[in-house]
């Protein structure tokens, strides 16, 4: 993959990294649910040219069967989706929400580097319990038993890695997936305690010599706009904003 990735391969890495319990593909759309586990993995998302069925009808399905689902309905909009279509939501009045980036890094083996390895770390099987039981502490995450189902459905590399204090204390973890040429690095944490104290320069670090001993090309990752430090700290490695998204809800679901 000499060219940057397009838009497309890299919602279908992201895809795979953070895969859904359950998922349909309907006109060039796939619906996605996995018990409420997050936005990604509850919503829906262009990923192709749709076959001309109606727009409005599809959006409707699809809200049915999020509700059958027992999910708010909800649209992740990516450049993939069309100006009509993102026109015919506005008129039904859903409302945007949580402006994000997508940031990407070329990789090369000559940039192996150990200098801001400040800290040390470890790097394990994403479902060991060495690593997966403090990744759901730091995050906070409520199911742990539904991420571990979302985990074991990842088809190509699934890691976590975990990054330590001078007290050998778990202050920070990542997952880390591999699909083709092209790495991720998804919900990067550290613990509030030890923030400026450049655990996530370490871990950054890290992930991206992860990602060449793996034959990675790419690493690409997800960010919130507004976390301008966490931005910030990505340019340093040298990631560059490739596409923005949001999502969409419908504003009543907003508002409870």
């Amino acid at each position: 993959m000499a060219l940057q990735p397009s838009v497309l391969q890299l919602e279908q890495v992201f895809l795979s990294s953070w895969p859904a319990l359950k998922s349909e593909n309907h006109s060039g759309w796939v619906w996605r649910y996995a018990n409420g586990f997050s936005k990604r993995a509850n919503c829906a998302q262009v990923m192709s040219v749709g076959d001309g069925l109606n727009f409005s009808a599809l959006i409707s399905s699809y809200t049915d069967w999020a509700n059958a689902h027992s999910y708010e309905p909800t649209i992740r909009v990516t450049p993939l989706a069309g100006e009509a279509e993102i026109a015919i939501l506005n008129e039904l009045g859903w409302v945007q929400f949580d402006n994000s980036l997508v940031m990407v890094k070329k990789l090369g083996k000559q940039e192996t580097l150990t200098s801001k390895l400040r800290h040390s770390y470890n790097i394990l099987d994403a479902l060991d319990p060495l690593f997966f039981e403090p990744f759901i502490e730091l995050n906070g995450y409520e199911k742990p038993d539904i991420l571990r189902a979302m985990i074991k459905k990842i088809s190509n590399i699934a890691k976590g890695i975990l990054i330590y204090d001078a007290s050998n204390k778990n202050v920070g973890a990542a997952l880390l997936s591999k699909k083709n040429e092209i790495a991720t690095i998804t919900s990067l944490v550290i613990d509030k305690k030890f923030y400026r104290k450049n655990y996530a320069t370490s871990i950054m670090q890290a992930a991206v010599n992860w990602a060449i001993s793996e034959d990675a090309k790419w690493i690409a990752l997800q960010v919130v706009a507004k976390n301008i430090p966490a931005i910030n700290l990505y340019h340093s490695f040298g990631f560059k904003e490739i596409y923005g998204y949001y999502y969409l809800q419908e504003k009543r679901f907003l508002n409870e």
